[in-house]
């Protein structure tokens, strides 16, 4: 035994050299695909950077103003009685000039008059001739309400801050109920000042439950949340069997506001549903519907009463004045008296 164990050898200075080696060969190509996976990665990252940098400059630096030229055609045929609609769109590439990258961009040409005068009497501008220029919106929402019924009841200042006010509202959809939008459908609202706070009011009741609170409460079967400072968006709750618009109950919520707003005329913070201004008030609530734009005959759409326009989107909104042209700064012509 003990033999044995003396005539036990160990590794060579060659084995070991040997092992070495081959282990140093083994790291070198592990480093070679991390390094190329990591440069592909890179590379990758450089790209998308890269296109997200050539729409910027695209569509704001080298957007043409003309749109006189198209590359092709889509044809959108529906089936609902609408008929089909023809959409022209231009391909451009914004780096040939400078880059060989050859990434192409497409945009679609819209109805839209981008040689129109702007408020600065800037040519172009990016709302020129477009529903923005022409209308401040402030009730707007998803395509197939018909109908939004809002009141309106001042419950006071708030210690630590701000003016209170309950909304009562009333939503009505005959064509979002049992699809499959009837959920993901909403609504906002958009006030002329800061909102402060809000939260849930019980059906049947006047106390407020913030909405922390209300938000987890099976009960109420809608959700409310403020994208920005200023608008209030109303929406149907996912886990709830009826939506915003299947049970025809009234949406009570409390909304606190920087600044007061007058509860018995809603039309002067929320607009009207038509461009003559006409007074929404129905009792108590204030009605709105989607939004007619009168408009020179010829400009309608397909599918609008002659000189007219129905915004699906907009409920409530107020008519941007338009300006007159401005004159020429060459012509000294005056008026005789």
């Amino acid at each position: 035994m003990f033999k044995k164990i003396l005539s036990r050898r160990g590794f060579t200075i060659v084995e070991v050299l040997v092992a070495f080696v081959i282990f140093s060969i083994m790291a070198a190509m592990i480093a070679m695909i991390l390094n190329t996976t990591m440069r592909t990665r890179q590379g990758n990252i450089d790209l998308e950077n890269e296109i997200a940098e050539q729409k910027e400059k695209y569509y704001l630096n080298t957007q043409k103003t003309d749109y006189t030229a198209k590359d092709g055609t889509i044809q959108l045929n529906f089936t609902d009685g609408a008929g089909n609609v023809s959409v022209d769109y231009s391909v451009g590439n914004p780096n040939a000039a400078t880059d060989d990258n050859n990434i192409e961009l497409d945009y679609y040409i819209g109805n839209v008059n981008y040689n129109a005068v702007d408020d600065n009497g800037k040519k172009g501008d990016k709302t020129s001739g477009s529903v923005l220029e022409r209308l401040d919106s402030r009730i707007y929402g998803a395509n197939g309400i018909a109908e939004i019924d809002i009141k309106a009841t001042d419950l006071g200042s708030v210690e630590s801050g701000g003016y209170r006010y309950e909304f009562d509202i009333l939503a009505y959809s005959n064509t979002l109920v049992g699809t499959q939008n009837e959920y993901i459908a909403q609504f906002k609202m958009l006030f002329p000042c800061k909102i402060l706070d809000y939260g849930y009011i019980q059906h049947n009741g006047t106390n407020p439950i913030p909405k922390s609170e209300g938000s987890n409460l099976e009960y109420y079967k809608f959700d409310i949340c403020t994208p920005n400072s200023r608008v209030l968006c109303v929406g149907s709750r996912m886990k709830c069997s009826d939506s915003l618009f299947s049970d025809n109950k009234q949406k009570k919520m409390w909304v606190t506001l920087e600044s007061e707003i007058d509860v018995n005329d809603l039309n002067k913070i929320f607009g009207t549903s038509k461009t003559d201004q006409t007074s929404t008030k129905d009792g108590n609530y204030f009605v709105f519907t989607p939004y007619i734009e009168t408009v020179e005959i010829g400009k309608e759409g397909p599918h609008d009463d002659p000189g007219t326009i129905k915004h699906v989107n907009i409920f409530g909104a107020f008519p941007k004045e338009e300006k007159a042209p401005e004159t020429p700064s060459g012509d000294t012509s005056t008026s005789e008296a």
